[in-house]
């Protein structure tokens, strides 16, 4: 019994070598390489970016700002006497974030403000 355990043992250790034999790994060809990628010059490894988002109403309520994930990146307090600015990272890819301003009665009113230059705008009237 022992002695067909130990030809079962080696009969696996040999089909796992035989299985594990890969292709031969040779040079890279020109293709593989780094060398022939034209990279733009702005790019860099970054994968969320710096916003700014301003936000005026003359309703006082909650502001609620959204990313185009639909995720919700900041809630709080809507300033009437000037703009709420909220600083936040977002994706890199992003290009607007909504926006959800809720006033003291639970209105809700939506809106898209696209990024330009690291800043997104809107103002509710």
């Amino acid at each position: 019994m022992k002695s067909m355990s130990s030809i079962l043992t080696l009969a696996l250790a040999g089909l796992a070598l035989v299985a594990c034999e890969g292709a031969p790994v040779g040079e890279p060809t020109a293709e593989e390489t780094l060398r022939s990628v034209d990279v733009p010059e702005d790019f860099d490894f970054a994968t969320t970016k710096s916003l700014y988002v301003l936000v005026s109403t003359a309703d006082a309520g909650r502001v609620e700002v959204i990313d185009a994930r639909g995720r919700t990146r900041f809630q709080g307090p809507a300033l009437t006497e000037r703009p709420t600015v909220v600083s936040l990272s977002v994706p890199s890819a992003d290009d607007h974030v909504r926006l959800r301003l809720t006033n003291g009665r639970g209105v809700e009113r939506i809106a898209v403000a696209q990024i330009v230059d690291d800043v997104a705008e809107f103002r509710f009237d």
